[in-house]
C-alpha cells in the first residue's frame, strides 16, 4: 500500500519500470500479483482508404528511423527505441481480457484525457 491510497492497482510495465527507477519504494513495497502477456504498445494505424504508396512510404520511414540520428532523437523524445511491424494476432491477449471483462471494443467509447 504505497502512500496508502489504494489496496490494488494495475500499470503498464513501462510505466511501472519508469516509476520504480525514480522511486525505489515501488519495487520494495509493491507486490506484483500477475503479469499479462506482452503486447505491442502505442500502435500506429492509418485509415483503410489511405493511398497504398503513401502508406508504404510512411511504413518504411517509421521502420527505419532508428537508423538515422534525427530519427533516433525523435524516437528518444517519445520514449521509443524503434517501430516494429505488428499484426492483429499480436493483440489477442487484449481482445481476450476485454471479452472477459464484458467490453466490446467495436463499440467501446474510449476516452483518453
Amino acid at each position: 500500500m504505497l502512500n496508502k491510497k489504494a489496496d490494488i492497482g494495475a500499470a503498464k510495465n513501462t510505466v511501472f519500470n519508469m516509476l520504480a527507477a525514480s522511486d525505489p519504494r515501488i519495487k520494495n513495497e509493491l507486490v506484483i500479483l500477475e503479469k499479462s502477456p506482452d503486447v505491442p504498445e502505442n500502435g500506429f494505424a492509418v485509415r483503410k482508404d489511405c493511398e497504398p504508396a503513401l502508406k508504404n512510404r510512411l511504413k518504411e520511414a517509421l521502420l527505419h528511423m532508428h537508423n538515422d540520428p534525427e530519427g533516433r532523437e525523435a524516437l528518444n523524445g517519445l520514449g521509443f527505441d524503434r517501430f516494429i511491424v505488428t499484426v492483429d494476432s499480436d493483440y489477442r491477449p487484449v481482445y481476450r481480457y476485454a471479452s472477459e471483462a464484458g467490453l466490446y471494443l467495436q463499440t467501446y467509447d474510449y476516452i483518453n484525457d
